[in-house]
């Protein structure tokens, strides 16, 4: 199934849709970050934060399912927080499968949104493919800290991606795209991957520092049945353990779907 979707990140996923939050941006913008157009109540990053959420069609009004609205009613009983998540899909009855991708296409994932408004834009999307490096040379107008600039990307098709159940051999092909822009979005894993292939290391800063999103399952027992693959996932959620020693870092809880 993964392989039949363009931008898997977000069709293979939840619809949660939080902004950043204000402990996080408050970090980015103080040493040694410095991102002061980030920090809590920069117009710029708050309304791009707008531009983002308005385009995915970011919004509330879900109907809450068995799991869900037993989560918010345990919340409220004990004075804890607890609301509606906002979500990335129009439709508020959408079923408990989003995790396995989006038949309807209420999701609004990227296949749907971005990446259609850059087809209409005259981009072109080409599959299939796997990034071998980011192509640089000289920077010609050296900029603080720069000795290098972006002139392309080289690209491989063959049997890596294009798997197929004949043994005949699959001819690779390269495919040199010039450029004097690249943007990775490979995921925490394999962005770093091409940086270092490509010879970028930021100090020795790529492949470092990575930050991962644990998560534990707690299971209870009630007195009537609780379907937890029925109705929409995930679509409540509680921050009352999301702040440990002041941090603003702790657990998020939420319910999820189970098959």
């Amino acid at each position: 199934m993964l392989p039949a979707y363009v931008q898997l990140g977000t069709k293979i996923n939840w619809t949660a849709s939080l902004r950043t939050p204000d402990h996080v941006r408050r970090e980015w913008a103080s040493p040694p970050h410095g991102l002061a157009a980030v920090a809590p109540g920069s117009i710029s990053f708050d309304n791009a934060l707008d531009a983002v959420c308005s385009r995915l069609g970011v919004g509330k009004g879900t109907a809450m399912s068995g799991p869900n609205a037993r989560l918010l009613s345990g919340l409220r009983q004990l004075g804890l927080h607890g609301e509606e998540l906002p979500r990335n899909c129009t439709s508020s009855t959408c079923s408990a499968y989003c995790s396995f991708g989006c038949r309807s296409g209420h999701k609004q994932s990227s296949d749907v949104t971005w990446l259609v408004d850059a087809v209409r834009a005259g981009a072109h999307v080409i599959t299939g493919v796997e990034a071998q490096r980011i192509l640089t040379q000289p920077c010609q107008q050296p900029f603080v800290g720069r000795k290098k600039q972006v002139t392309g990307l080289l690209a491989l098709s063959g049997p890596s991606v294009n798997k197929t159940t004949s043994t005949d051999p699959v001819r690779q092909l390269s495919i040199l795209i010039h450029a004097p822009l690249v943007v990775s979005s490979c995921g925490s894993i394999n962005t770093p991957a091409l940086l270092l292939r490509s010879g970028v290391s930021v100090k020795g800063n790529v492949g470092r520092h990575l930050r991962l999103h644990p998560a534990t399952g707690l299971v209870g027992l009630f007195s009537s049945p609780i379907n937890m693959h029925e109705g929409v996932a995930m679509s409540a959620y509680s921050r009352a353990a999301a702040d440990w020693a002041g941090t603003g870092y702790g657990a998020m809880v939420s319910v999820p779907a189970v098959h």
